[in-house]
């Protein structure tokens, strides 16, 4: 994109957030959050969790890469 367009898309991604935000405030509705979702489901007890997501992610992005490698 043309470095002298970047400020035109910056003004719509302004409006367009500041409309959202008036539409919510005007039907009485804020943003949700998912903070806590999984909170006492089990997963407290998974004594090495932050590495077993990391696995996980890397398994899955190999397994990604591998099928489109062919």
């Amino acid at each position: 994109m043309p470095g002298d367009r970047l400020r035109e898309v910056e003004t719509f991604i302004e409006f367009i957030l500041t409309e959202s935000h008036i539409n919510l405030k005007k039907h009485g509705k804020e943003p949700g959050t998912l903070r806590g979702i999984w909170k006492k489901k089990g997963f407290e007890k998974i004594a090495y969790l932050d590495e077993e997501i990391g696995n996980i992610r890397r398994e899955l992005g190999n397994q990604i890469l591998q099928r489109h490698a062919r």
